[in-house]
């Protein structure tokens, strides 16, 4: 019998995916059926919809030796929750200061929970998650304000809640990974000491929706469209100028002086060209950077590890490249 090829655009990209991430995609989109499609809807429904279906994901997963909660009040006055993931006794421990990704307008860090509470385990340091204020209530760059002004409180009172001052990273997924790099942006022109290193995991760092990834990834299919990001930059910013701000879009900025950096980036995924785009910068800056492209699975896969072995081995990468860093 002739094989049926796939015909509709969602069918051809599961048919490229990797199984089990293919798997979680038809789960996806089974569980979010109902609700239609959640970005034609006014935003505060849009934030309950996909707090639910990206909760789902966040449940199970390792248990912390602790777990603290803190709130930071930022420098416009926002009171911000964090949330502290302890993975083991011993204190002071190295942390990272993670931002949750959503396009800076959705998410939290309970939709990126498990994936929080995974890097801490296996890397053994802690993590610290950043509920910053969301867009379009709070534009650029508001979050980023929040994000610099709680490491430099952490370089001086971070040990009052068990964390090393003198080892500190950054790191976060999509819209977090460009305040990730923001922040060390914001460090090295105001002269401070570098931190141990960033963590950009398929990171927003470009308005340029005209990138092959784009074109190729971009129409549907593949969990994340271009349509989506695009709302997302809309959202975020306030105007066109702020198109090519390099805190906005980190690609138009200088990168030399940062710290040593990983670099995530996903086979399947509108983004794939910049995060490529981003780590070349880097090398050209004489930047220490590893990067790591995962094949055959998309946007957000990092949140999987549970049903996605690509998921669980890249988090080992990252686990084992913090640990090297920590080290150093």
């Amino acid at each position: 019998m002739a094989k049926t090829e796939p015909k509709t655009l969602a069918e051809r990209a599961l048919a490229e995916m990797d199984p089990q991430m293919a798997a979680h995609a038809r789960k996806m989109a089974a569980m979010a059926k109902p609700y239609g499609d959640p970005y034609e809807r006014p935003l505060a429904e849009t934030r309950e919809i996909v707090g639910k279906l990206f909760g789902y994901w966040a449940k199970g997963g390792p248990r912390m030796q602790r777990r603290a909660h803190h709130h930071f009040d930022g420098p416009d006055g926002t009171r911000i929750l964090l949330r502290i993931h302890y993975p083991v006794a011993k204190r002071p421990l190295p942390v990272v200061v993670y931002m949750h990704g959503g396009g800076w307008t959705i998410n939290s860090i309970d939709t990126h929970d498990r994936l929080m509470r995974e890097c801490a385990r296996r890397s053994g340091a802690a993590v610290l998650a950043v509920n910053y204020s969301k867009a379009p209530e709070h534009k650029f760059p508001a979050a980023l304000n929040e994000c610099v002004a709680l490491v430099r409180w952490l370089r001086k009172q971070g040990r009052g809640w068990g964390l090393d001052p003198k080892r500190i990273m950054v790191g976060g997924d999509s819209a977090g990974a460009q305040l990730a790099l923001g922040t060390c942006l914001v460090l090295r022109d105001a002269g401070e000491d570098i931190l141990a290193g960033q963590i950009l995991i398929y990171g927003g760092f470009a308005c340029d929706f005209e990138t092959e990834s784009y074109k190729r990834f971009g129409e549907g299919g593949y969990l994340m469209t271009a349509a989506d990001v695009k709302m997302f930059w809309d959202y975020y910013l306030n105007n066109e100028r702020e198109r090519t701000h390099p805190l906005a879009t980190p690609l138009n900025a200088r990168l030399d002086g940062l710290p040593p950096t990983i670099v995530i980036a996903a086979g399947m995924d509108v983004l794939l060209d910049e995060n490529v785009a981003v780590a070349g910068k880097l090398w050209t800056a004489r930047v220490p950077c590893d990067l790591l492209v995962y094949d055959g699975v998309c946007h957000g896969f990092m949140r999987l590890p549970h049903v996605v072995d690509t998921a669980a081995r890249a988090h080992d990468d990252l686990a084992r490249w913090i640990r090297q860093r920590f080290k150093a």
